[in-house]
């Protein structure tokens, strides 16, 4: 079960309270993805560390996207502007050999027209989900298997 949880809660110690109190639900494993302001707080609670590589997307190369298996973006695309960008983000990924790209987004226009251009162009899935109890949210995976 993955999850991104936006910019909720509003510290970084209710972060890592958070992280702390997820269990696994049903035997599957539990993945969330911080928030970037979170991500440090949240990597020592797991005894990892990050290294963080701020960069606009045309910026990142082949070379820089070699080095990684799996790619995970989340909310990426959410200006008419960055379909192009993006798109070709993963198309360069793709050819730097990165192995699974998944790209989570709450279903906007342009994420969907990014989506759909790269399923024609490289396949993929699309994954719809939906959470059920008393918070309500929906969302897409773009799922695409470079192998």
């Amino acid at each position: 079960m993955a999850g991104n949880w936006k910019m909720n809660p509003s510290t970084s110690a209710e972060a890592i309270a958070l992280a702390d109190a997820l269990e696994a639900v049903d035997g599957r494993e539990v993945v969330v993805f911080p928030p970037t302001c979170y991500l440090d707080a949240v990597a020592t609670l797991n005894g990892v560390t990050t290294s963080p590589c701020v960069k606009r997307f045309e910026q990142l190369k082949k070379k820089d996207l070699a080095e990684f298996d799996l790619l995970v973006a989340a909310d990426v695309c959410f200006w008419d502007e960055l379909v192009k960008p993006v798109s070709k983000l993963i198309d360069r990924a793709l050819s730097a050999g990165v192995s699974q790209i998944i790209i989570a987004d709450p279903e906007r226009p342009t994420f969907h027209e990014m989506a759909e251009k790269t399923i024609a162009r490289h396949g993929g899935e699309l994954v719809h989900w939906r959470t059920s109890g008393k918070a309500k949210a929906t969302g897409a995976l773009l799922v695409i298997n470079n192998q």
